[in-house]
């Protein structure tokens, strides 16, 4: 049950409100003062209500050119909390991280420190040393030696060999001895719907490869409704939203993949460039030219189709719509007009 603050409790906080940066400074004395602590939303609302705030936290680094002296003089070669303690006993101003990282990279500072962490080169002061040189107290020595793991010994929560749980996903995994596990984080686990195809097909599958369900159901462990894909199937069934609502649709599905996969492999055959002559592999199904072709300004020339000389009955490649007449006979008729 909340304690009701006296009016002698109240007209404490409110005068003593302003004078405090933090609540948890200003509930500290109060619990000095009377005795206990009230709860935290009490006295924010109590205060709030009477529009009594807390000592404003902004400090006014251009209204005070001591502050960026003391960081200038004080800063390299020491931490932040050091920094923040001998800031604080200076000038009675907590700062925080966030302010004290502002200014350093205001005035461009840097504190030349590891962050808390080793600096190379440290030698730990317990190195060569047994347990019992630096730690001289039983109880201390009795309490660190039976919380210490001892050798062969397993944790206790850890799960045994085909402990099943369900992913985030929604796939349901199968806990593996680590001589099985994947090199991914937590490898021991796999799915098991992949586990049952390859037990079933007698291989492990490759980089690349999935298991669907062909129901869509991943509960639905039946063989029959397993269906390997590659992760370019996948993708060209994801990306055209083709249904399938079963293993037999599943099959169809990924025979469309196939032949999409066999027409790009035709359509990017190698071919002869018209310009040079050689035999290049294109980069995309209408290149029709080789690239040092295309990279000195050479194009090909566009070709209508084949057609049939009106005048010696010969097949010839159409350059324009209205060809009639092969190369051969073009050249003639071009020599007789001429002459």
């Amino acid at each position: 049950m909340s304690r009701v603050m006296t009016k002698a409790e109240h007209a404490w906080l409110l005068d003593m409100a302003p004078r405090f940066r933090s609540w948890d400074d200003l509930l500290a004395s109060f619990e000095c003062a009377f005795g206990y602590r009230p709860k935290r939303e009490t006295a924010q609302s109590y205060t709030s209500r009477h529009g009594v705030k807390l000592m404003s936290t902004t400090v006014r680094w251009l209204e005070h050119p001591e502050f960026d002296e003391f960081l200038r003089e004080f800063v390299p070669g020491h931490s932040q909390g050091e920094i923040i303690d001998e800031f604080d006993k200076r000038f009675d101003i907590r700062l925080r991280v966030t302010q004290l990282k502002d200014r350093e990279a205001t005035l461009g500072l840097k504190q030349g420190t590891f962050g808390g962490r080793f600096a190379p080169g440290t030698v730990p002061p317990n190195k060569g040393k047994k347990l019992t040189d630096y730690v001289k107290d039983e109880a201390k020595l009795a309490n660190i030696r039976r919380c210490q793991f001892k050798k062969g010994e397993e944790v206790h929560n850890e799960c045994p060999i085909g402990t099943e749980r369900v992913s985030r996903d929604g796939y349901i995994e199968v806990k593996v001895p680590k001589e099985d596990a994947d090199d991914r984080p937590h490898g021991w686990w796999k799915p098991k719907h992949r586990l049952i195809w390859e037990q079933v097909n007698g291989r492990k599958l490759q980089k690349g490869e999935s298991v669907m369900f062909g129901d869509r159901d991943m509960t639905n462990f039946d063989p029959e409704n397993l269906v390997m894909v590659t992760q370019a199937q996948r993708l060209f069934i994801n990306r055209h939203n083709i249904p399938y609502h079963d293993a037999e649709s599943l099959r169809t599905a990924v025979s469309m993949a196939k032949l999409n996969e066999a027409i790009v492999t035709a359509e990017l055959r190698p071919r002869k460039c018209p310009c040079c002559g050689k035999t290049y592999r294109p980069q995309y199904k209408a290149q029709r030219t080789c690239r040092e072709c295309l990279d000195s300004g050479r194009k090909a020339k566009r070709s209508y189709g084949i057609a049939v000389c009106a005048k010696c009955g010969a097949t010839f490649e159409k350059l324009s719509v209205r060809g009639k007449y092969c190369p051969k006979c073009r050249k003639r008729k071009f020599r007789k007009e001429k002459s």
